[in-house]
């Protein structure tokens, strides 16, 4: 779980710096406590990493229906112009 949750991450950041996107601001490890962060038990630290991945999907879930509005609305705007609407 942890490799997958590591691969995805590098990925979007590669696919991030390919294409020149910034990051707004940087996230510091203070966001979350030790306590959370330094888990020991196996279980806990899955189950913990569990919500951020599934926490992460749903941005990226969320990002995509975004974006394909937006595909939707530019291609309805370029139509309307076309018609001279």
């Amino acid at each position: 779980m942890i490799g997958l949750l590591t691969q995805v991450l590098c990925e979007l950041e590669m696919a991030m710096v390919e294409k020149g996107v910034v990051p707004l601001t940087y996230v510091s490890r203070s966001i979350m406590s030790p306590e959370i962060r330094f888990i020991k038990d196996g279980t806990n630290r899955n189950m913990r990493d569990w919500f951020i991945f599934k926490d992460y999907m749903n941005s990226m879930d969320q990002t995509l229906k975004i974006l394909k509005s937006a595909r939707r609305r530019l291609k309805l705007k370029n139509a309307l112009f076309k018609l001279g609407l």
